[in-house]
This record gives structure tokens, C-alpha cells and sequence, in this order.
């Protein structure tokens, strides 16, 4: 199996699941992130046809899918565990 197929669809869930979490909320940013879905999934279905791992990405490529998921990942309020820290501080 293509080493890089498992990162690119944890990669895709996560930009799908912040789409779904936020089409409300921040329509602005639908566009953009619409966009880097369908990225994504190019990506995995080239990694999906490239079964012998022929296919190597650059590292420009391989920084590219880091800066998209700490984006998305950094940017769900929801999925961070600190994120309701401030909630279930002690109160005195």
C-alpha cells in the first residue's frame, strides 16, 4: 500500500469534518476550503492508482498537506482538546 494514503484521507476527513462543522458559521471561508478538499482527493486518487509507491512527493508537496491539516486542524474549535478548558476551570 502507498505509505502516503493513510496521512492524505486522515487529511481529507479532517478538512471535510471542518467544512461540515463550520458551513454555518464562516460561509467565507467555504470557497478555499472546498478547493483544498478537492485537492486532497486528486492526491488520494493518484495514491490509489500508484499502488507499488512509484510516486514519491517533494518535500515542497509534503509541507504543503502539513501547513492543510494543522490549518484545518488548528482552526476546529471542537477537536482540540483544550478547547472547553476554560469551562471546566475550578471556580473559587
Amino acid at each position: 500500500m502507498n505509505r502516503y494514503l493513510d496521512r492524505l484521507q486522515r487529511l481529507r476527513w479532517t478538512i471535510n469534518r471542518w467544512i461540515q462543522i463550520y458551513k454555518q458559521t464562516r460561509p467565507n471561508h467555504l470557497p478555499k476550503a472546498n478547493e483544498d478538499l478537492t485537492y486532497i482527493d486528486d492526491e488520494i486518487s493518484r495514491c490509489v492508482c500508484d499502488i507499488d509507491t512509484k510516486y514519491r512527493y517533494t518535500r515542497q508537496e509534503l509541507l504543503e498537506f502539513n501547513r492543510l491539516y494543522t490549518l484545518y486542524k488548528a482552526t476546529d474549535d471542537y477537536s482540540s482538546p483544550t478547547a472547553y478548558a476554560g469551562e471546566y476551570s475550578e471556580v473559587r
